[in-house]
């Protein structure tokens, strides 16, 4: 008896040709893409962490990453893009209500406040001053 795939949703997902990346675990280890080539044992690992590849949007040369398209679930923390904020997003927790369905539409609700924040710096980029 062989042994069993750990990562099974990714092994498929790479295999369905979805970009996945993986992780060591290790101490500062970053996400790298997996291969095309790779071998099938590179899902067995326990040491490896796997997940989809997060889709990215440019923005005026900025890789951003792609706002949330979907509600999500109430109570569901997340951070948008406000530029009326001092640090150009805010954080809230999903409702569903007028405010929160008007921020997905405009594609500014995001998971991370990273992501929240990158974005925000993008769309400054087109107006802000630079240099000062």
């Amino acid at each position: 008896m062989g042994k069993p795939v750990l990562h099974a949703e990714y092994l498929k997902a790479w295999a369905d040709g979805q970009e996945v990346e993986v992780k060591r675990d290790e101490h500062g280890s970053c996400w790298r893409d997996v291969p095309k080539t790779a071998s099938l044992s590179a899902f067995e690992s326990d040491m490896n962490e796997f997940r989809i590849k997060p889709k990215t949007i440019n923005i005026n040369g900025f890789e951003v990453p792609e706002p949330v398209r979907k509600p999500l679930d109430s109570g569901c923390e997340y951070w948008y893009v406000n530029h009326a904020c001092e640090h150009g997003y805010g954080a809230d927790n999903w409702d569903s209500n007028k405010f929160h369905r008007i921020r997905l539409r405009n594609g500014a609700v995001h998971l991370t406040q990273e992501a929240a924040e990158l974005h925000a710096r993008a769309l400054l980029s087109f107006t802000a001053k630079q240099g000062e």
